[in-house]
C-alpha cells in the first residue's frame, strides 16, 4: 500500500470521525432540553439497603424487597386517576419485624445505660465483664427494657461515653 493511499483513508476516517462527532453533540443537546423540559415526577427512593443483593423468585418477581412508590402523572403533571400511592411491603419469612416500628423506643425507667455502667465500674476499680457488669446494673436496680439484657449490653458497651475497652471481653471506666 502505498503512502497516499493511507492518507487518503486516514483522511476519509477523520471525516467520519467529525460526523459522529457532531450528531452525538446534537442527540445530548436534544436529550437535555427534554429532560429540561419534561415534568418532574415524584418517585420515594426505595428503602431496601445498598449493596444487598435483589432475591428473586422463579418466576422472576423480586422477592422480599419494598417497592418504590411513583405516582402516575398526566402532562399537565397532576397525578392522574390511577395514581399509585401505597406501598407495598412483602415482609420475608422468618424475618422478625421490630414491634416498635416506626415509633420511639422506650427509655429505661432507672435513667440512662452509660452512667449506670460507668457507676458500677467506678465501685469496683477493676476490669469487669458484660456478665459482671449486669449482675451490678441489676443489684444498682437498673431495669432493662430489653428482652435479653445481656445481649443487649454486650452490644451497646462498646460504644458507651465513659467505658473503655481494657481487653478482651474487659471493661473499665474512663
Amino acid at each position: 500500500m502505498s503512502i497516499s493511499t493511507t492518507l487518503r483513508r486516514a483522511t476519509k476516517l477523520q471525516q467520519k470521525i467529525e460526523g459522529l462527532r457532531g450528531q452525538l453533540t446534537q442527540l445530548l443537546e436534544r436529550a437535555r432540553e427534554e429532560m429540561l423540559s419534561a415534568p418532574k415526577e415524584e418517585v420515594i427512593p426505595s428503602t431496601r439497603r445498598a449493596g444487598r443483593p435483589k432475591m428473586f423468585k422463579s418466576n422472576g418477581r423480586r422477592h422480599g424487597a419494598k417497592a418504590e412508590v411513583a405516582a402516575s402523572k398526566t402532562r399537565a403533571g397532576r397525578p392522574g386517576r390511577g395514581a399509585v400511592r401505597a406501598v407495598v411491603e412483602r415482609g420475608r419469612k422468618g424475618v422478625k419485624r421490630s414491634p416498635l416500628l416506626g415509633r420511639k423506643r422506650a427509655a429505661s425507667p432507672s435513667g440512662p445505660l452509660a452512667p449506670a455502667v460507668v457507676k458500677v465500674l467506678q465501685a469496683k476499680r477493676k476490669p469487669m465483664n458484660v456478665g459482671d457488669i449486669l449482675s451490678g446494673l441489676t443489684a444498682n436496680g437498673y431495669l432493662f427494657t430489653a428482652a435479653e439484657p445481656k445481649k443487649n449490653l454486650a452490644a451497646r458497651i462498646y460504644r458507651l461515653k465513659g467505658v473503655r475497652q481494657v481487653s478482651a471481653g474487659l471493661f473499665a471506666a474512663i
